[in-house]
């Protein structure tokens, strides 16, 4: 079974929800999510905790760490 270590980068964006002409101009609703962003694939864990404790990156939310098996 091959295991697979996926990282992901968690970082704040502000997403426009609604949007709508007004006589002054464009109008817009918007409001922040968190959202992932796939960094790099390892096959093992210690190679991974490595480099999220090495990486010097902008991901003001921190990593998620998805383990993933494959037959």
């Amino acid at each position: 079974m091959e295991i697979t270590i996926k990282i992901f980068g968690l970082k704040e964006q502000r997403i426009i929800r609604d949007s709508w002409l007004t006589s002054t101009g464009i109008e817009s609703e918007t409001e922040l999510a968190v959202t992932k962003h796939h960094v790099i694939d390892f096959n093992n864990e210690f190679d991974a905790m490595k480099f999220i404790a090495e990486t010097d990156c902008d991901f003001e939310h921190g990593f998620e760490i998805i383990k993933t098996f494959k037959k």
